[in-house]
């Protein structure tokens, strides 16, 4: 059996809301769990409060983990913090929250790679790149373990004004007819280093045109390990998958890592 390349040491592989296919997306117990597994670090999304708070989260509403009709942006973080986030997924994860991002980053930055990305309610809003910058900027970050990422190209630039020194990525829709956004003006446009490109896109040729234009290249979401040798053969700098250890395993040939009992995760 002829071996595997195994990836450069500067590759990165990513959780996708943490180990959300072992745990409740962005939550501590799938932060705990990519940690635990191996990943490099993980994505996550952030989004405001009513009263500003950035909180991890990924929906515009709380029906699809919590069967509640409320808008996140309607509650205050006092009112969100008492949701229960992780019921939804697996009974053991009962009581898992809503986790502010500075909770987030103060627990995981030091040890692991962060892709923030921020999304908002309405495009035109800059507020989420404002207010995480600040937080960010006032705590104690390596920043160059940082990257901050987004759909809307205004949240990047925004950023980039803010803090450029930090790494930002524009992340590229599977289905876009965008001509700006397919031949790289508008990651320019945005002062993106960086371009995430789903799946279904990454075919080497193009994570090898984005990387003669200058850009970092990462693929999001992989799941299937016979995937990533060719995305990483054509440059590819990070993965981002549902199930960091699964990858790991293949690609290290080493046994998948084991989730540790339930009840010794920290659900805030």
């Amino acid at each position: 059996m002829t071996e595997q390349p195994r990836p450069p040491p500067d590759w990165l592989l990513l959780a996708h809301r943490g180990f959300s296919a072992r745990a409740p997306e962005n939550t501590l117990p799938a932060f705990d769990l990519a940690q635990r597994a191996g990943a490099s670090g993980f994505e996550l999304d952030v989004r405001l409060t009513a009263d500003l708070e950035p909180v991890v989260f990924h929906d515009q509403t709380l029906s699809r983990i919590a069967n509640r009709s409320e808008a996140r942006a309607a509650l205050r973080y006092s009112e969100l913090a008492r949701i229960d986030a992780g019921s939804w997924f697996a009974p053991e994860f009962a009581g898992a929250r809503i986790p502010r991002l500075e909770t987030v980053i103060a627990r995981y930055a030091p040890r692991m790679f962060l892709n923030i990305e921020l999304k908002s309610d309405d495009p035109g809003d800059s507020r989420i790149a404002d207010e995480t910058i600040s937080l960010l900027r006032g705590m104690d970050v390596n920043y160059t373990r940082i990257i901050i990422s987004s759909f809307n190209p205004s949240l990047i630039l925004r950023s980039a004004r803010r803090w450029p020194e930090l790494p930002r990525a524009l992340l590229v829709p599977p289905r876009s007819r965008n001509h700006l956004l397919r031949d790289g003006r508008m990651a320019r446009l945005c002062n993106a280093q960086q371009v995430n490109l789903p799946v279904e896109l990454a075919r080497p040729t193009v994570i090898q045109r984005w990387r003669s234009r200058g850009f970092a290249v990462g693929i999001w979401t992989i799941d299937e390990p016979a995937a990533v040798p060719p995305l990483i053969a054509a440059g590819a700098s990070h993965i981002i998958s549902n199930d960091p250890a699964a990858l790991l395993a293949a690609i290290y040939r080493a046994p998948a890592a084991q989730p540790a009992s339930y009840p010794e995760f920290d659900i805030e």
